[in-house]
């Protein structure tokens, strides 16, 4: 009946998660990766009105569990046909693009304090838009 809520979490998240992408394009060139921000600035009319909030929070949501999958099992194969995988790549397929873009891939990046440089966790393989 009450749920189960971590307010005060003896070990707060140290980390965050960045999913970006790119396309490819007729010519076979890659394009510039771009980052999905999970969290907009917000604006005082959100605390009534925030229509992307939830898919915003499961577009993060379908990424941790990847990122998850990944130090559990590191099967990239079973990953590539998951369902949280399969997810974020027909949000990705559906995003505005280029006419000439034929692809698109993605990959999760995590960064912390402790580290130096951003560690890539997962990159997928490219597919068709």
């Amino acid at each position: 009946v009450i749920p189960k809520w971590n307010f005060f979490a003896p070990t707060p998240g140290v980390v965050n998660f960045h999913l970006l992408y790119r396309d490819v394009l007729e010519n076979g060139t890659v394009g510039y990766w771009k980052e999905i921000e999970f969290g907009k600035k917000r604006i005082y009319v959100a605390a009534i009105w925030n229509p992307d909030k939830r898919s915003r929070k499961a577009l993060f949501d379908l990424t941790i569990s990847i990122a998850q999958a990944v130090e559990d099992t590191g099967n990239q194969e079973f990953i590539k046909i998951s369902t949280p995988y399969l997810t974020i790549l027909n949000y990705l397929s559906n995003l505005p693009r280029s006419n000439i873009s034929v692809a698109t891939q993605f990959t999760i990046i995590q960064t912390s304090i402790d580290q130096e440089k951003p560690i890539s966790l997962f990159l997928s393989d490219s597919h068709r838009v």
